[in-house]
């Protein structure tokens, strides 16, 4: 899978740049919109206001993301918990883990 998605010569995200998206060969709910990202984050805040108060413990939380290509999603929850949960925002640490 490797070889088939990152290899420089013949890997599809290496060799056909902005693959995904309107004019690419695929959709995903990130790259259709931010309204994905934005209920994340809304529901993410929920949980975290949630753990705070289960564990007595209100501090940094990581966020980790797995397969982020171009960080559209990261950007997305992000900008709405700086904009709408400005504590909560100010708690993470948002980690991408991408190739």
């Amino acid at each position: 899978m490797e070889l088939a998605l990152y290899c420089p010569e013949i890997g599809y995200y290496e060799t056909k740049k902005d693959n995904v998206g309107k004019n690419g060969d695929f959709f995903t709910s990130v790259s259709v919109g931010n309204l994905f990202g934005e209920l994340l984050a809304f529901q993410f805040s929920e949980w975290l206001t949630a753990l705070a108060e289960a564990k007595k413990r209100d501090g940094k939380w990581m966020l980790v993301e797995a397969g982020a290509h171009d960080g559209k999603l990261a950007g997305d929850i992000l900008n709405w918990l700086q904009m709408h949960r400005w504590e909560k925002f100010q708690q993470i640490e948002y980690v991408i883990i991408e190739t």
